[in-house]
């Protein structure tokens, strides 16, 4: 019986065998061709906030993808890695990235569908910083020569702006400036956008970038008020002469509001300090006139003299 059964499996041999492996490249063929499903493990990566670190190593991401076989075949790994970007503004200590297979690149020529990506929330652990809003000091150059003045303090919007940072880097600043920005032309209101000048900010975020900046200038106008006293600056009068008593102040500023002072507007101040320790001695002057102006003495020095010295 085994003779005979063995006999039946030899008989046509070269026939069967040809047959089988007809079968069996059959099998492949149709193997290579149905779609099937592997997965793999790509990095995570993620783009930081300038001055932010990781505070806990990122996970791998598993990727699951969809391909005919003879391109899974071919594949060892998949290439590439899922970024993400963490926002600027991010002041907290944690983020999560919430992935979709849609986040997943593959690259091109990669006959390759990604179907599903594990985790789908990833917690970021970045280190702590600090959170402060500052006010905007705009820098304003006039053109030389226009024959122009701010007439009042530019206003700023929005007038402060979200530093973060370091403790020790954030508790260091009390306000920021704009780039210098320039004015010329006619007088009258100006309004102009700037940055702020993130060189002077080392480390630290600055939230907005731009601002915008509005005032007005006028034409520039010089006036003489003669005759106006001397003050003290600290201290009594009485028992001290002061020569000349009475000095000329020269204001400069925006027309309109250089015409509006009267004398009364500006003071001059003599420190009696110069005649601490001496009977006779020479002050300088300082001239207070309201913001916006400058004034200066003529002469800009006085004599002090206590009375009754010889």
């Amino acid at each position: 019986m085994r003779a005979r059964l063995l006999a039946a499996t030899l008989r046509h041999w070269p026939i069967k065998l040809a047959a089988l492996a007809l079968a069996l490249l059959l099998y492949a063929r149709v193997q290579t061709q149905r779609v099937l499903t592997q997965s793999f493990s790509i990095p995570l990566e993620v783009g930081l906030p300038p001055g932010r670190v990781l505070a806990d190593s990122l996970p791998q991401v598993r990727v699951t993808v969809a391909a005919r076989g003879a391109a899974l075949l071919s594949m060892r790994s998949l290439p590439g890695i899922v970024t993400r970007q963490i926002p600027d503004t991010l002041s907290a200590s944690e983020w999560v990235v919430h992935l979709q297979p849609t986040d997943v690149r593959v690259p091109s020529g990669l006959d390759v569908t990604v179907v599903d990506v594990t985790p789908r929330d990833i917690p970021v652990t970045l280190n702590e910083v600090a959170v402060k809003h500052v006010r905007v000091v705009p820098r304003i150059r006039l053109v030389p020569d226009s024959g122009l003045a701010l007439s009042t303090a530019p206003e700023v919007a929005p007038a402060t702006v979200r530093l973060v940072g370091s403790q020790e880097l954030v508790a260091a600043v009390d306000s920021v400036l704009t780039t210098v920005m320039q004015i010329r032309g006619a007088p009258g209101a100006f309004f102009q956008a700037a940055m702020v000048d993130t060189a002077l900010l080392p480390g630290l975020h600055v939230s907005p970038l731009r601002v915008s900046v509005a005032g007005e200038v006028g034409t520039l106008l010089e006036r003489a008020f003669p005759g106006v006293p001397v003050e003290s600056g600290a201290g009594d009068l009485s028992g001290i002469s002061v020569l000349p008593s009475r000095v000329l102040v020269l204001v400069s500023g925006p027309a309109a509001r250089v015409r509006a002072l009267t004398r009364d507007s500006v003071h001059v101040l003599a420190h009696l300090a110069a005649v601490a320790d001496t009977t006779v001695a020479f002050a300088r002057l300082t001239v207070l006139a309201p913001p916006g102006l400058t004034a200066r003495a003529q002469p800009d020095s006085v004599l002090l003299r206590r009375r009754g010295a010889d």
